[in-house]
């Protein structure tokens, strides 16, 4: 009896090790066809993966109001062409004229879950961005306002506000960012403002 049963005993694991077999390599095929299926999302990666239903991007300029004579022989110095100087012979301009941007303000909105979110980046194409001073306003569904000011060392900025009201999905909603971003080496601020109009989420 003993013997019959470690037959019986043998026969099933060898059994299992092949259905083990044939599922791990099911398992296996099943997470190669479909990765992201099988792949863990935590909390954050939910955050991230809000899908932008709508955004604006525009140039910020320079705020020639504050060109000071250091800055005015840098330009001329480095060939930038700012507030009308350096303009390419021919070319009509005033001291006012913002010929050469400081870079791009982006602002998106959309909504996940039924709670709408702001998010928004600056990118710098005339140096580091050494500080900024933004107000950011969203509405008018659930509207409020943030002001984001501080020191940054780096080319691109962002920011972003989240988990703004509850049930918005539908309601009309926008977002407005103005304010500067400081620039190394130089006086004058970049301005910036970028509207995304109202929308319905």
């Amino acid at each position: 009896m003993p013997d019959a049963l470690l037959q019986i005993g043998g026969k099933l694991k060898k059994n299992m090790g092949v259905l083990a077999g044939v599922f791990g390599l099911a398992l296996s095929l099943t997470m190669a066809a479909s990765p992201v299926e099988a792949r863990t999302t935590s909390g954050s990666d939910v955050a991230d993966s809000v899908a932008i239903e709508s955004s604006t991007s525009v140039s910020m300029q320079w705020n020639c109001d504050e060109l000071t004579d250091a800055d005015r022989q840098k330009a001329l110095d480095e060939g930038v062409r700012m507030c009308g100087l350096n303009e390419p012979e021919g070319v009509i301009s005033t001291r006012a004229a913002n010929t050469n941007n400081c870079g791009t303000a982006y602002i998106y909105t959309g909504q996940a879950g039924g709670r709408a979110r702001v998010d928004y980046s600056l990118h710098s194409t005339a140096g580091i961005i050494t500080g900024r001073g933004l107000d950011v306003w969203w509405g008018p569904t659930y509207g409020g306002s943030k002001y984001d000011f501080g020191a940054f060392w780096g080319t691109g900025f962002s920011g972003n506000q989240t988990d703004i009201g509850y049930a918005m999905k539908g309601k009309p909603f926008g977002a407005t960012m103005s304010g500067w971003v400081s620039i190394a080496g130089w006086t004058l601020t970049c301005n910036v403002y970028v509207n995304e109009p109202t929308h319905n989420l």
